[in-house]
């Protein structure tokens, strides 16, 4: 059974698919990281961009703020999902991750 108090950073990466068939496709990976002990969850997907407007919307980004994350993205760099006044990493319950529909089924 999961622990309720556990809370989880998100990171979200593009990953270069190589395989002939995916036509050099980007899928992103999301990550969701325990704040201690625990198995992280993770999930990949080509149609990111509604998971990255949920948290856009989830952290009331400014349009300038959802302009940097998404030009961050679409460069190739990892991104984490930061607070914008003091620039650490922000913690989600696994409720709060289940919203943006990252599937559990796909922890690591």
């Amino acid at each position: 059974m999961p622990n309720e108090t556990t809370r989880y950073s998100l990171q979200m990466r593009p990953v270069e698919l190589s395989s002939q068939s995916d036509d050099g496709g980007v899928e992103m990976e999301i990550v969701a990281q325990p704040n201690g002990p625990g198995e992280a969850i993770r999930t990949r997907s080509r149609q990111w961009l509604p998971i990255f407007e949920r948290i856009c919307t989830l952290l009331s980004s400014s349009p300038f703020h959802r302009k940097v994350m998404h030009r961050t993205l679409t460069a190739g760099v990892a991104m984490h999902v930061l607070d914008r006044t003091n620039g650490e990493k922000l913690l989600f319950s696994e409720e709060e991750i289940a919203a943006l529909s990252l599937d559990n089924s796909n922890a690591a």
